[in-house]
């Protein structure tokens, strides 16, 4: 059976146009920065609720100075997008970022929250040290982290290491590179 020349022609174009739609939407993770419009130092909260609307849950965060409680910094997470952005007090650019796997991303290494395990992690950018924080183990490098629950049982156990290591990212963290 021969197809139609024109039917080809139609079915190439639609495959490429809907290849370019998928690959726009993958947006490149840069350590240090985040992506080229949601940037560490440069987003604002303004600007994150016009690019993703009011659907966001904001946390305050507080750290004792002696018997008072200081506002440390608040977080807006936009659930939906899968983006959670850190601001200190006082400060108008976010000083950290999270990417979840329904922000569709993917590190310059190729690495992808929700899809990458932690081994993935590790031949993507070498060995670490393992490192708690808030229910999570992760592996941290220069402006970058892979994060994944972690039981909160310490000493951390090999086999509770050799186990995060095939678990998938949970999610990407970018804060700014120190000079």
């Amino acid at each position: 059976m021969r197809i139609p020349k024109n039917i080809m022609l139609l079915v190439v174009a639609v495959g490429i146009i809907s290849f370019s739609f998928v690959t726009d939407e993958i947006k490149k993770l840069i350590p240090g920065k985040g992506t080229d419009q949601i940037a560490v130092g440069v987003i604002t909260k303004d600007a994150l609720v016009q690019m993703f609307g009011s659907g966001f849950i904001e946390r305050k965060h507080y750290s004792k100075n002696g018997t008072d409680s200081v506002l440390y910094s608040t977080s807006l997470h936009f659930e939906k997008d899968g983006v959670k952005a850190w601001f200190k007090a006082n400060q108008k650019t976010a000083f950290s970022l999270y990417f979840y796997p329904n922000f569709s991303a993917v590190t310059e290494k190729g690495i992808t929250a929700g899809v990458s395990t932690m081994s993935d992690v590790v031949k993507a950018y070498g060995k670490s040290e393992w490192y708690t924080h808030g229910g999570y183990m992760f592996h941290e490098y220069e402006g970058i982290a892979f994060h994944v629950p972690f039981d909160g049982k310490f000493p951390i156990k090999k086999s509770t290491m050799k186990k995060a290591l095939k678990k998938k990212v949970e999610f990407i963290s970018i804060k700014a590179i120190e000079e």
